[in-house]
């Protein structure tokens, strides 16, 4: 790594490991312009003792005032040398650049102390006063800034004008409330290992980062991975995250994003159905979620907003509650073309339908389970979470469930609404063991091109084209239907015009559209007017016609 000599304000190169240094964490502040100017990297720390002094430079005006005031406490400290990201990296290089992102977790732990400078908090305040400016600091908002507060073992703060505001030890139990983490896990009485996936993630799914990437890289550290960076490869970054902790974290937390959506399966005393289970809250429905081909890996962190609650099941116990084989297969991740083979116990959701809906919903849901996990909420203890799925039968061996929702009605006819997790209670799982069983499934591969997709979604628009696909025209064709679709002119410059004739009568259809906010959204409208023809239409008149506006 490259330290700054807080003296002579030149770079060397040293090992982390045998050196003596402390570090800063910061915020950026826009345009980032924190780079050090011109620096010269000697070759090793037994460099800077024999090479002549350099001028001094800390008077330079281009010189940022951040890193000169953080060189300044460190010097005053008794810091011969301090890590600063903004200048400290040589970001021209790929290669150092992607060492320093994996290497960033240790480098903030080896530090002797941690300066974390919080530029928009003053230091007379009342702190714990809910609208503090520390309370509210933009660096607790930032994705980088997460592992920088957890990584070091001394963390001073200090305010915008360089003043100490306390100390994460002294601070233990604010920083706790502001942050969500776990007092023992910022004070190093809790090992990282000892939190479920998902109650990491949901440290940093409320921060945000500049780079969409960065919300991946950011939590190398937290998970003890390492992994290329590849900018560029926008929401991917986070896809690899998930598949890196598959290979190394067995915890199925990861599968358990969001309790915000949480649903509760325990029974009711309601009759039973024929095969003698009762009905827990009734599933009334089940539908796919937003993104149509999404397996049980989410696309985004802020899926786990609300998993600060997740914790792990242990696998003996998992084993107990499902009645399952003493030696059932180990889960474990295979990366194969299909997808990531895993093993998972399921069951089908029939025994939660209730007993008055009608049959054709009824055999819709035949392909819907609930993926059983290893974990739970600690607001339930001994309820095991599931997952809703749908997993469509297949001709081969290839099963690939998709994350769905669930509509349940829960006990209290007020409560009800779309879930994407069920807790199923012991009493619950006892009555459905028979129905239990492990299944192997693949987790299907993100979609080709999915990021541009998005990236395509949300660019402004200057006009609106509407494209009539081939295999509805061979359709329409195969009826005996003309088309015809005419596009925006000079006179309509919003306006399309579809046309199908038919032997007896012709639809057409105007579609007219509107842009808004400047582009990022549009509005359409369509008239459909049908017209009749009579038995012996030769002239283009019309028996009769009607039309709707659908918009």
């Amino acid at each position: 790594m490259h330290l700054l000599d807080t003296e002579t304000g030149q770079f060397f190169e040293t090992n982390p490991k045998v050196a003596t240094y402390a570090i800063l964490s910061h915020t950026w502040d826009p345009p980032l312009s924190q780079s050090f100017p011109s620096p010269t990297i000697l070759g090793s720390s037994d460099s800077i003792l024999t090479s002549p002094s350099p001028p001094s430079i800390w008077d330079d005006p281009n010189l940022s005032p951040k890193i000169r005031d953080a060189c300044a406490i460190a010097r005053a400290n008794g810091f011969r040398y301090i890590w600063i990201d903004s200048c400290c990296i040589d970001k021209g290089s790929s290669s150092e650049l992607s060492e320093s992102i994996n290497s960033m977790h240790a480098w903030y732990a080896a530090a002797k102390v941690c300066y974390a400078f919080l530029a928009d908090v003053v230091a007379e305040e009342d702190l714990a006063y809910p609208l503090s400016t520390f309370r509210k600091s933009r660096w607790f908002t930032r994705g980088w800034t997460l592992q920088e507060l957890i990584a070091p073992w001394d963390v001073v703060f200090f305010s915008g004008d360089w003043r100490v505001i306390g100390s994460k030890d002294t601070l233990a139990d604010l920083l706790e409330k502001v942050t969500g983490i776990d007092r023992g896990v910022l004070l190093h009485q809790k090992s990282l290992d000892e939190v479920s996936v998902a109650a990491r993630l949901s440290w940093v799914a409320k921060r945000v980062t500049t780079r969409v990437e960065d919300e991946a890289y950011s939590l190398l550290g937290i998970f003890d991975i390492n992994m290329p960076t590849l900018y560029g490869e926008g929401i991917r970054a986070f896809r690899r995250l998930q598949e890196e902790i598959m290979r190394r974290i067995p915890d199925q937390s990861l599968f358990a994003p969001g309790l915000g959506l949480l649903g509760c399966a325990t029974p009711v005393n309601t009759a039973a159905q024929n095969d003698g289970i009762p009905h827990p809250a009734f599933i009334r429905r089940c539908q796919l979620q937003e993104s149509s081909r999404q397996s049980l890996l989410v696309p985004s962190l802020t899926n786990f907003r609300d998993s600060g609650s997740i914790r792990v099941v242990p696998r003996h116990t998992v084993l107990r509650i499902l009645g399952l084989s003493v030696n059932p297969p180990m889960t474990e991740y295979v990366f194969s073309p299909y997808g990531i083979r895993m093993q998972i116990p399921m069951m089908p959701i029939s025994p939660f339908l209730p007993p008055d809906l009608p049959e054709k919903d009824r055999a819709e849901s035949q392909d819907w389970y609930l993926a059983i996990l290893g974990c739970e909420s600690t607001d339930d203890p001994g309820h095991l979470l599931c997952r809703v799925v749908h997993m469509p039968a297949s001709d081969s061996d290839v099963h690939q469930p998709v994350a769905g929702l669930a509509w349940v009605h829960m006990q209290n006819p007020s409560l009800k609404g779309f879930c994407a997790l069920l807790s199923l209670s012991p009493d619950t799982i006892e009555r459905c063991r028979a129905h239990i069983k492990v299944h192997t499934v693949y987790l299907s591969h993100p979609e080709r091109g999915a990021g541009l997709s998005e990236l395509a979604c949300d660019r402004a628009h200057d006009e609106i084209r509407l494209i009539f696909p081939t295999t509805v025209q061979d359709a329409l064709c195969a009826e005996g239907y003309t088309i015809e679709l005419r596009g925006p002119d000079q006179a309509h410059p919003n306006t399309h015009l579809l046309t199908l004739s038919h032997e007896r009568h012709i639809v057409t259809i105007e579609y007219k559209y509107s842009l808004m906010a400047s582009g990022l959204a549009w509005k359409m409208r369509a008239l459909v007017t049908a017209s009749w023809k009579p038995p012996n239409w030769t002239d283009g008149t019309t028996e009769s016609s009607a039309s709707s506006m659908i918009s």
